[in-house]
């Protein structure tokens, strides 16, 4: 009885060995699996958080060209022309049809303030074709060809051209001179014009 057991025992004993041998070779095999997917978890998840630190510096920088654009005036940029806004100044020229002004307008507005690293396109959307018409584009022009990040800011703009009185010589032109309503130029609404600002970074 004894033999028989002692020879019972060896071949669940031999099992066992060659179950541990068997799991064994599987971890040796997952192992650079696991690691290989953790390795790129980790480097995607580097990745996609600079692309949003991109993406939302991107996007800043595409409001703030549109709301500078809106706040200082063609005398704050050095372009002279009282206190119309650059936005203002801008928008009329298209409307005109003098696209060249409202480039150089543009330039001396925005491109001293484009970061090196990026570049923008600044456009108008035609009424009548409905395509996006380029009033601008400047920066660096690699990001333009490949950026990493591209974003817009859409803009509907209204605006109103400046009222004027007319003076007549012996006026002293002052508020409190007294003229005819006549002599008073009402502002009249340009627009309104649909502007994008594409920015690459």
């Amino acid at each position: 009885m004894g033999g028989k057991t002692t020879h019972g025992g060896c071949p669940e004993r031999g099992k066992r060995g060659r179950s541990a041998f068997i799991f064994t070779t599987d971890a040796f095999l997952v192992l650079p699996l696991i690691i290989l997917a953790i390795s790129t978890f980790i480097s995607f998840s580097v990745t996609l958080r600079e692309n949003t630190i991109q993406q939302e510096y991107a996007l800043t920088l595409a409001r703030d060209s549109l709301n500078y654009m809106s706040d200082v005036t063609l005398t704050g940029v050095g372009l002279g022309g009282g206190n119309v806004t650059v936005m203002d100044s801008v928008i009329s020229r298209v409307l005109a049809g003098d696209l060249s002004g409202a480039n150089s307008t543009v330039a001396t507005t925005l491109d001293r303030y484009v970061p090196a690293s990026a570049a923008y396109i600044l456009e108008y959307k035609d009424a009548s074709s409905g395509d996006w018409i380029a009033l601008r584009q400047a920066g660096n022009a690699a990001k333009l060809q490949n950026p990493k990040v591209q974003v817009s800011e859409m803009r509907i703009i209204t605006s109103l051209t400046q009222p004027s009185i007319n003076y007549s010589a012996n006026c002293p032109q002052d508020i409190i001179c007294t003229s005819p309503s006549t002599r008073y130029a009402a502002g009249q609404v340009a627009g309104p014009l649909l502007l994008r600002i594409r920015v690459f970074a």
